[in-house]
């Protein structure tokens, strides 16, 4: 079920065939980050938002086989809220995990690795995103565990060539995971009209 060298491997030649633009997204993506602390609270308000629309643009790419739609990053914003939540509550079990030292920190990653795209995708609320992702996770967590720790690696790994290294590699891996999605969930069609926020009714 988990084919972690298939899903790096086709994550690289994602980014490799098309990469500038990769670099070109990720710079976007940690440039607003970096901005977004020195607000203080910036991160953890946009956190979320901006993940969901990496995938986004990822995940189009991969279903039109088209050109990359930068556009596609704002579709993060109109799942505002699942999306803030989400951060929030991942963010805070993280923190937890840390005091247990790091290996339980990759668990809770490796867990809620697909809410992003099932935001986006299933148009899910918050929590029902974490349980799906949890549920798919749950059906072999040790393995779904060594795949976003070599993910994670992958970044690191980037950050150590002088941090712009992570432009590359930062892509790679979730390109990576955003592949893994595809072949366990599904890609949806592409929506005809503007992308909407689950029903808060």
């Amino acid at each position: 079920m988990v084919k972690t060298s298939e899903w790096i491997g086709e994550g690289w030649e994602m980014v490799k065939d098309d990469f500038w633009n990769f670099v070109l997204l990720a710079l976007i993506f940690y440039a607003i980050m970096s901005v977004a602390g020195g607000t203080g609270i910036g991160v953890v308000v946009l956190g979320g938002p901006l993940m969901c629309g990496i995938f986004a643009v990822i995940l189009h790419k991969m279903r039109s086989k088209a050109a990359m739609d930068f556009g596609k990053l704002s579709v993060g914003f109109n799942f505002f809220v699942p999306a803030l939540l989400a951060y929030l509550i991942i963010s805070f079990f993280k923190g937890i995990a840390v005091w247990f030292l790091v290996i339980p920190v990759f668990f809770v990653g490796a867990i809620y690795m697909f809410v992003w795209p099932l935001i986006i995708e299933k148009k899910l609320d918050f929590w029902q995103a974490m349980e799906e992702s949890r549920r798919i996770v749950f059906q072999d967590l040790l393995a779904f565990t060594w795949f976003y720790f070599l993910c994670s690696l992958i970044i690191f790994v980037g950050m150590l060539v002088l941090g712009i290294g992570v432009l590359v590699t930062g892509p790679i891996a979730l390109c990576a995971q955003a592949v893994a999605y595809r072949d366990l969930v599904g890609l949806a069609e592409e929506p005809s009209v503007p992308e909407t926020p689950p029903s808060q009714e």
